[in-house]
């Protein structure tokens, strides 16, 4: 191997770099919304921790993590009382061929000075001598306990649903998966239909226990991207599963999956993934720092102002609370639906009202709003 080419091996590519700014959105979120619960003892779990940083020294997840923890702590808001962040990669390091991955991450690890409350806990376990103990131990997290699973594996063996469902089971955890689409999409077809195709040996066994035996729709990268989560869905039996688009180049993507039991918490993941992606909430492009009008033009969005009217005619009315939850469930937030509605309403296509039937200031688009609010079709 040429030093060119040994070189780029050390060198995050920038849909990587993009991932883990997702990440790192999503875990000053998840901190902030715990620091103001009763859980006294939350959990963070990166079990393919990587090299710590590249050659250009842009960081990994772990690292990420770290610093997410250290501007928490420094920050005048709320803290949570006690975080756990566990480390976890087996592999040799490519840049320092001599050590373990995980000793890199330490070291870069140590150069932060992270407060009591925060412990960091090292491992160099192959996944699946580890999975096992991090689903026990997590299926007996009491209820002042919470759990963030990162996975972000090299390759699908390890993204295997059954895995994903065993976390999920004690309701307290939720999960982050990252999945290489454009090489998953790229084999899917030939490894559903030739038995003898090796290569797609995890895929096709990824998509057989996921779909059931059925067929996912593969006709692009963007619909297996939204069959997936549709799908996980039902076999995970949980109703809160997000999708977070990063595209490598165009037509080309990767995708950060988000599950959990949790309505708040399925909220302000939103919440991060809408402050990625401003316009649409949908994506990352790796090679864009901002959105644009045309970034995912090829992306077919459903119009949400069409599926909220949709879904007042075909019921007659929503109350608040499900205007609330059915924007949640159609991956937008409150601030979204109130937009919708306000221009449903100027339309004249609705009307809002109190129980009374007087007309109501707002629609009150909170969790367990003690106003109740009618909102019915014209």
């Amino acid at each position: 191997m040429s030093k060119a080419a040994q070189k780029k091996v050390y060198r995050l590519a920038e849909h990587s770099i993009a991932k883990i700014e997702c990440y790192r959105k999503y875990l000053e979120i998840y901190l902030a919304v715990l620091a103001n619960t009763l859980y006294k003892s939350i959990y963070i779990l990166d079990l393919f921790a990587g090299e710590g940083k590249d050659i250009d020294g842009n960081i990994c997840s772990s690292i990420a993590a770290a610093q997410v923890l250290d501007e928490h702590y420094k920050s005048d808001n709320k803290k949570c009382t006690s975080v756990t962040l566990f480390l976890n990669d087996p592999e040799n390091s490519v840049i320092e061929p001599e050590i373990k991955k995980i000793k890199r991450v330490k070291r870069f690890i140590e150069e932060i000075s992270l407060p009591p409350a925060v412990k960091i806990v090292y491992g160099e376990k192959q996944f699946e001598e580890l999975i096992p103990s991090i689903i026990t131990r997590l299926n007996n997290l009491q209820n002042g306990e919470k759990a963030l699973c990162f996975i972000d594996p090299f390759g699908y063996k390890y993204s295997k649903p059954e895995t994903i469902k065993d976390i999920l089971l004690n309701g307290n955890t939720e999960v982050l998966l990252f999945i290489p689409i454009c090489f998953m999409h790229r084999f899917a077809a030939k490894a559903i239909k030739d038995n003898t195709f090796v290569e797609g040996k995890h895929i096709e066994e990824f998509i057989s226990v996921l779909f059931q035996e059925k067929i996912p729709n593969i006709k692009n990268q963007i619909e297996f991207i939204k069959s997936i989560q549709s799908q996980f869905k039902i076999y995970l039996k949980i109703q809160y599963v997000d999708v977070l688009y990063i595209e490598k180049e165009k037509g080309q993507y990767f995708a950060l999956y988000f599950f959990s039991n949790s309505k708040r918490g399925f909220q302000k993941m939103l919440e991060a993934k809408w402050a990625v992606d401003e316009l649409n909430g949908r994506g990352f492009a790796a090679k864009q720092a901002s959105m644009s009008n045309s970034l995912f033009a090829d992306i077919d969005h459903e119009d949400y102002s069409s599926l909220v009217l949709k879904e007042i005619n075909s019921k007659g009315f929503l109350t608040n609370q499900e205007a609330f939850d059915f924007g949640l469930n159609n991956n937008h937030l409150p601030k979204h639906t109130k937009k919708v509605l306000d221009g449903l309403k100027k339309l004249n296509l609705i009307i809002v009202q109190t129980e009374s039937g007087s007309p109501a200031a707002g629609y009150y688009l909170e969790d367990n709003h003690s106003k109740k609010i009618l909102i019915k079709k014209r």
